[in-house]
Formats: structure tokens, C-alpha cells, sequence
């Protein structure tokens, strides 16, 4: 396995036992987060750099978004990008289920071993269409 391939190994281990300053140690310190992504009006899903968003993003994610199931499949090697599939599923805290799905995670890694950019690739109308549940119960 590659180093880049043992690093995304590490990120999703430490995802799994909450060590979110394992996973910041392993950014570099202006890291692109989900650049280009569309808006979708969930907390966890904006574009931003830097360790701090990052950070910002881990906090959004653990107070609206209950992960049931979250298995990340065969590591891509892709030299500088790592590709993953993550079969996911879930609730919005307050909100609506989401349905067994399939995302992609992109890690693109600079010369120095750390993660220069990441993005999810996914449909996020299931995310958006149990968020929605939130506003409704709320209005």
C-alpha cells in the first residue's frame, strides 16, 4: 500500500474513533474542503480551506448528521489521488432517514505526504430531503 493509501487507511480509522486531531495532523495547513461543491444547504457540505474549516466542518457533521452505517470500500491508488467508495446511511439529528447510499471520497495529496484537497462526491438529494424534515417540523 502506498503511503497516500495508509494515510486515507488512517483518516477513516481515526473518523471511527473520533480522533479528528489525527485527521487535521495529516492536512496540510491550507487544505482545499469540497471546492466546487454545489450549495446544498446542509451545514457539513461547504467549501472552505484551511485546518480550521476543516475542524468546523467535523463539528457541523457530528451535530446534525447520525451516521448508522458509513463503510468505506476498496482504496484507488491513483498516485496523488486517492479515490474511495463509502457506502453510507443515516438521520439527520431531528430530522428525516437517509436511505443506503453509495459517495466518493477524493484525496489529492501534495509532495509532502499531506492532503492538499478532499471532496464527497455523492447525490446529496437524500441528505437535503431529510434536512427538509428539520425546517418542517420547526415551522
Amino acid at each position: 500500500m502506498t503511503d497516500n493509501m495508509t494515510t486515507v487507511q488512517g483518516i477513516y480509522e481515526a473518523f471511527g474513533r473520533g480522533d479528528v486531531q489525527w485527521i487535521l495532523d495529516q492536512l496540510d495547513d491550507d487544505v482545499e474542503w469540497e471546492e466546487g461543491i454545489r450549495d446544498t444547504g446542509l451545514p457539513y457540505l461547504r467549501p472552505g480551506r484551511g485546518k480550521a474549516h476543516v475542524a468546523s466542518f467535523f463539528e457541523a457533521l457530528a451535530g446534525n448528521l447520525e451516521l448508522t452505517r458509513f463503510e468505506p470500500g476498496p482504496l484507488c491508488d491513483g498516485g496523488d489521488v486517492v479515490m474511495v467508495p463509502v457506502l453510507h446511511t443515516g438521520r439527520i439529528v431531528g430530522g428525516g432517514e437517509i436511505p443506503l447510499n453509495w459517495e466518493a471520497h477524493y484525496w489529492r495529496f501534495g509532495s509532502d505526504g499531506k492532503v492538499v484537497a478532499f471532496r464527497h462526491m455523492a447525490d446529496w438529494t437524500h441528505h437535503e430531503r431529510a434536512a427538509a424534515q428539520v425546517e418542517a417540523a420547526t415551522a
